[in-house]
């Protein structure tokens, strides 16, 4: 009975809010809050453990997938790797590689392609305790998705990587997060209501070189 128009380059956030204040509900907070409960963050101590990282190491985790829908939202794994190579080797810093059980195996890719070790994590957390790592992690590096809004909702530190999606719509708005997008790629965003034209080249991704990111890395760690 109430329509609201679905702005293409709004936040998702204040989309929905206003579904809901179209019908005179508050829409003032825009806050982001994911509860966790006292036995996810003990659940996943013992994960981390189980890899050799105890819950008070300083770690970064690292989303390399996207879905099973839009694997054209995936940076390439190898820059991935470059990425928790840098962390360990210039910052001291381990890596946490997190995704769905679908994607272990992509996951794994990135592990084996860098230098140092990176623990693999896929399909091995759920999502409360997905939200207790993400929590304590020094940063997030991510893809367009899910673990991307999770780690906003528990105040994570996040480093973007958007190709053909709107950063506008979807990516972070936290204080010390960083969305990174290729501004040569006139050809992005172009996604839209559920579509994803075909593209043989992904340059909206593949024009992201890895320093770009490092070098975002490099400034939200050093603010902390």
């Amino acid at each position: 009975s109430h329509a609201v128009p679905r702005e293409p380059d709004k936040w998702e956030t204040e989309c929905f809010l206003e579904v809901v204040g179209a019908i005179g509900a508050d829409t003032e907070d825009r806050t982001l809050e994911f509860p966790i409960l006292p036995e996810a963050h003990a659940a996943a101590d013992q994960i981390l453990r189980a890899h050799g990282i105890e819950p008070e190491d300083r770690y970064v985790v690292v989303c390399p997938g996207s879905s099973k829908n839009w694997p054209s939202k995936q940076w390439p794994t190898n820059r991935f790797a470059e990425v928790v190579d840098w962390l360990a080797q210039e910052r001291g810093l381990k890596s946490i590689i997190i995704g769905a059980e679908f994607e272990s195996r992509l996951c794994q890719e990135v592990a084996d392609r860098a230098a140092v070790d990176a623990a693999n994590l896929a399909g091995e957390t759920s999502v409360v305790e997905m939200a207790s790592i993400l929590e304590r992690a020094e940063a997030l590096v991510t893809n367009d998705t899910g673990p991307l809004h999770l780690g906003c909702a528990v105040g994570a530190t996040v480093v973007a990587i958007f190709g053909p999606t709107n950063e506008k719509k979807w990516g972070p708005r936290g204080p010390r997060d960083v969305t990174i997008v290729n501004e040569d790629c006139d050809c992005r965003p172009c996604y839209y209501l559920s579509h994803m034209p075909n593209c043989d080249h992904r340059e909206c991704l593949i024009g992201i070189p890895t320093q770009r990111v490092i070098d975002a890395l490099s400034s939200v760690l050093s603010a902390k």
